[in-house]
């Protein structure tokens, strides 16, 4: 009687029948023929009996036999095949027993059946880190996918501040897969820093007398995303104005460095909405009029980030109390 699979099987899967053959009396049985036509749609992989039995197959069918099998005794023969590729097929079989014992009597097995698994839907998830966005999970449905049929998804999710994204994407199914190794795909990128810093300059007052000192206040903010690191702000003078001293600074900054005509402050670290202030005095140069903002007392000269983030997007403004407007690099 043939003890084979039942239930499902995925395709090109193994698919093994086994037929248990016993001799329950009274007679001993004589010439004992074993024959079981497989579906058509199965490949015949190999055929194994117990000792004293010979196997051969054509085509679909599969013929085992014995010269005699004693009462009370028992053989075992199994037919090892390969299941189609077709989903939702169905397999039917069952094997035919006859002795010359009993000619006119051929005993049938019961019948065992598989089913090749119909894929039904193919999810496929693509999981992110939390910071990575508002929303960390994306999914994708396909009613059905096709033996050699692919799916492509494209998608843009948006990055943190900082850090490396690793995430895995997951592809499965209703059927069941004979090679679930292969079911997931890590990824990981590498987000790189963009700090997008800002600076204004504004002068204390419209005027300053010649050979006078000019206060000027100056603020650095980052508008991220990222912390700035290594940040450099420069200031320049011009027409014959001199450094004088600094008056106070905030938010980290501190003095570099100052020659005659030029200011230099420094900042290790500026986190992404943080603030420096730099506030210091200038020389305005000799002579019979007054110096005005935007003249020979300096603008802004430049103001970038180094280090460890790159240079992004450092925009610049030059403003005083009388009101001159904003200059953006």
């Amino acid at each position: 009687y043939p003890l084979g699979i039942g239930g499902t099987l995925t395709p090109s899967a193994p698919l093994t029948y086994t037929i248990q053959v016993t001799n329950t009396g009274p007679s001993t049985a004589t010439n004992v023929v074993v024959t079981d036509v497989l579906p058509a749609e199965l490949t015949v992989v190999a055929v194994t009996a117990s000792d004293g039995w010979t196997c051969s197959n054509s085509g679909q069918t599969v013929t085992c036999t014995v010269g005699s099998l004693d009462i009370g005794a028992n053989a075992t023969i199994q037919i090892a095949t390969t299941a189609p590729v077709t989903l939702g097929q169905l397999l039917t079989n069952a094997a035919v027993v006859r002795t010359s014992t009993f000619p006119g009597m051929p005993i049938t097995s019961n019948v065992v059946s598989a089913r090749v698994q119909f894929r039904a839907f193919m999810p496929i998830i693509r999981r992110l880190p939390e910071r990575a966005s508002s929303t960390n999970e994306v999914a994708f449905t396909a009613s059905v996918l096709g033996t050699g049929g692919m799916m492509v998804m494209t998608y843009t999710v948006i990055a943190p501040a900082d850090g490396v994204i690793t995430n895995t994407v997951t592809a499965a199914a209703n059927a069941i897969d004979p090679a679930p190794a292969n079911n997931t795909a890590p990824t990981t990128v590498t987000v790189t820093p963009l700090a997008n810093l800002q600076v204004s300059k504004t002068a204390a007052s419209a005027s300053v007398p010649a050979g006078q000192p000019m206060t000027y206040t100056v603020v650095v903010q980052n508008l991220g995303p990222s912390t700035a690191t290594g940040v450099v702000i420069t200031d320049v003078f011009q027409g014959g104005a001199t450094f004088g001293s600094v008056i106070a600074t905030s938010g980290g900054a501190t003095l570099q460095a100052s020659s005659t005509n030029e200011v230099a402050f420094t900042a290790s670290v500026l986190g992404a909405g943080g603030m420096m202030v730099m506030t210091y005095t200038v020389i305005a140069p000799a002579g019979d009029h007054e110096h005005r903002d935007g003249d020979a007392a300096g603008q802004l000269a430049s103001a970038h980030v180094r280090g460890g983030s790159p240079t992004v997007a450092n925009t610049y403004s030059s403003s005083s109390s009388s009101g001159s407007p904003p200059r953006r690099a």
